[in-house]
């Protein structure tokens, strides 16, 4: 009897300890977004823990450019290794609730790739360009929950957007695709070591010069209408038996 309530009493600490950890997970996401040809990347790391410190994901190619910390004290921040893995350390002390890391990126001509036209993929438009991005967890931690949103640079539109738990949002003519993921029975959304990828394809917008282009289209069609008007059948009859 003695053991058998020592086992359930030790069941239940562990379940506590087991939701305790669950619970402490942090959660994750970036926006990234066109600077010029450069992108510029925004991420954000929250955590309801006392943790002494922050742990992020570093972009590929990324320069840092600026980090802040809501609800906690951060000393100096620095791009490091942990466990091997190259990440963005930001140690923190008096921690007074919930915390928020914020750090803002750069990457330098991320988008220089695009041109309109010259596209040879399988969509035969000849005019859309591809927008691949990854957040890959090096932190060693999982995320509770994870998201990743890419805004697509301004005259751009949304052609296709490749995967699961991908959804999007056109706002006058910005557009905005996000992925995110949740952690389901007991495992974290982006588990250490995961990845959260966007593959988006884009296409310029069908505007003015596209109007232009077919207004001179018909103009010259019209044009040479009237000039050969003698050869329309019937046309040439008409104007022989008026003179």
């Amino acid at each position: 009897m003695k053991k058998s309530l020592l086992c359930a009493a030790l069941l239940s600490l562990f379940c506590l300890f087991a939701q305790k950890a669950q619970a402490a997970l942090p959660e994750y996401a970036e926006t990234l977004s066109a600077d010029g040809l450069n992108a510029a990347v925004s991420a954000s790391w929250k955590s309801n823990d006392a943790s002494a410190r922050a742990l992020l994901p570093v972009p590929a190619k990324g320069k840092l450019d600026a980090v802040a910390v809501q609800g906690a004290e951060a000393g100096q921040a620095e791009i490091t290794r942990v466990n091997g893995e190259t990440v963005l350390l930001v140690p923190l002390s008096a921690v007074s609730g919930p915390v928020e890391v914020k750090a803002t990126w750069t990457i330098p001509n991320f988008f220089k790739h695009i041109v309109k036209g010259g596209d040879e993929g399988p969509s035969g438009r000849g005019d859309t360009t591809p927008l691949k991005y990854a957040i890959v967890n090096t932190t060693g931690l999982g995320f509770e929950k994870a998201a990743l949103s890419l805004n697509l640079p301004e005259g751009m539109r949304l052609f296709q957007a490749a995967g699961k738990n991908v959804t999007f949002v056109q706002k006058d003519d910005t557009y905005t695709v996000t992925k995110a993921v949740s952690g389901k029975k007991g495992a974290p959304g982006l588990a250490p070591g995961g990845k959260l990828d966007l593959d988006v394809t884009m296409m310029p917008p069908e505007g003015k010069n596209s109007f232009l282009l077919w207004a001179a289209v018909l103009a010259i069609s019209a044009f040479s209408l009237y000039y050969r008007r003698d050869l329309i059948p019937g046309r040439s009859g008409q104007q022989r038996g008026a003179a």
